[in-house]
């Protein structure tokens, strides 16, 4: 899996107070034997959370298919700008 794109960022920033927690948006792609396989757009709130890790289940090896937490780093900060290269995706899963 590649996180191909970040499409937007609307969360709240650390140092902000917000009415909406915001969400992230992005572009994951999914390769099997160096062919490409799937490109799905995400997209990560708390409304979602259980959606999101039964997709990226189906694609984890078994051992780690019982994800526990999905995020997408970093998170905004206020006054600071964050350049799409410095995105990832961070799956912690239960051994």
């Amino acid at each position: 899996m590649v996180l191909k794109e970040v499409l937007s960022d609307s969360r709240c920033p650390e140092g902000v107070t917000c009415v909406w927690a915001g969400e992230v948006s992005v572009v994951v792609s999914v390769y099997k034997d160096s062919k490409l396989i799937e490109d799905n757009t995400i997209v990560f709130s708390v409304n979602n959370a259980d959606e999101n890790k039964q997709w990226f289940s189906t694609y984890l090896p078994k051992k780690q298919r019982k994800i526990e937490s999905i995020s997408v780093s970093p998170y905004p900060k206020k006054g600071v700008e964050t350049y799409p290269k410095e995105y990832y995706i961070k799956i912690g899963y239960v051994k």
